[in-house]
């Protein structure tokens, strides 16, 4: 009985082909793993009204996962005074959406974007059109 190259070649093709599926795997990164850390506000509007005025500053932060969702803070100092909003955020990378609850306060979603070092969110916040864009700090 005639045997194919296949046939007798069966183990060390099955060996090749596990060693080259384990070398090509990559580690996916989600929009999850690419909020984590710390991003500079270079435009936040409402409706097209630019709020981010000479002087002011919009600061987010974005701790990794802890669980089922994350840590974030917000922090916008305008003319001396510092509002301050923090709470957990959980990322939709299929719907590439971010849903941020701050402590006590009702969640919000946005559209999230974010090509290498910048970010941008938007989407209707209480009747309103936000648009924020971001850049990593």
């Amino acid at each position: 009985m005639k045997r194919t190259f296949l046939g007798k070649h069966t183990l060390f093709l099955a060996m090749l082909a596990t060693i080259f599926l384990v070398s090509c795997k990559k580690d996916t990164i989600t929009l999850r793993d690419m909020i984590v850390g710390d991003w500079e506000v270079t435009s936040f509007s409402v409706d097209g009204v630019e709020l981010i005025a000479a002087g002011a500053s919009f600061t987010m932060e974005y701790d990794e996962y802890s669980g089922e969702d994350g840590d974030f803070e917000w922090v916008i100092i305008e003319s001396g005074t510092t509002e301050r909003y923090a709470g957990d955020y959980e990322v939709d990378n299929l719907a590439r959406e971010l849903k941020v609850t701050p402590d006590g306060d009702v969640p919000t979603k946005l559209d999230l974007d974010i090509q290498g070092n910048k970010m941008e969110l938007s989407g209707n916040v209480d009747g309103y059109r936000w648009e924020i864009e971001a850049k990593r700090d």
